[in-house]
């Protein structure tokens, strides 16, 4: 005789913690993985952009801050300002690349240095549209970066949600 299978309902489970873990780092594993895919894809179009000569105006590093719940992130950012002509017509940028600021100073700072005030700069804009321009024009390591933690998360996430079928397997056939 086949021994009856028996169920637990979801919310007795001892894999609840894998399920809430899954949650945790899936759902801004995966945010993160399609912001970045996005950023990437924005990076990649840059990639054969002309370039005209432009001048920066003003050079300064952004801190921001984001609160979610009780956790508050600090980002850095390079605030740049330049101006640039193209076809005679004069444009103001900001974008120094198609990319989300960074958690870390010492980048922002790095990025920061290559484009002091004064400085004369190759500015890289959309030939449909000038007035949309860049200063690091293509794929950046930190476009890489964001799509690799975005995998890794979402990658863990599928492993905690693995194990939380695991676990209810076993207990339902006990």
């Amino acid at each position: 005789m086949a021994k009856k299978k028996r169920h637990i309902p979801i919310y007795e489970s001892s894999g609840v913690p894998w399920l809430i873990a899954a949650s945790i780092v899936g759902i801004p594993g995966l945010g993160l993985l399609i912001g970045a895919m996005i950023d990437y894809s924005d990076a990649s179009k840059t990639a054969d952009w002309p370039s005209v000569t432009g001048v920066v105006e003003r050079s300064e590093l952004k801190e921001t801050s984001r609160t979610v719940g009780s956790n508050t992130d600090t980002y850095y950012a390079a605030d740049v300002t330049y101006h640039f002509s193209v076809g005679g017509t004069d444009y103001t940028g900001g974008r120094v690349y198609a990319g989300a600021d960074s958690r870390s100073k010492k980048v922002a700072l790095r990025r920061l240095a290559k484009f002091p005030a004064g400085r004369e700069v190759a500015v890289f804009y959309d030939p449909a549209d000038p007035a949309s321009a860049i200063l690091e024009n293509g794929i950046q390591p930190g476009n890489r970066i964001a799509i690799k933690a975005g995998l890794v998360m979402t990658a863990v996430a599928l492993l905690f949600c693995y194990w939380f079928l695991q676990v209810r397997r076993r207990e339902n056939t006990r």
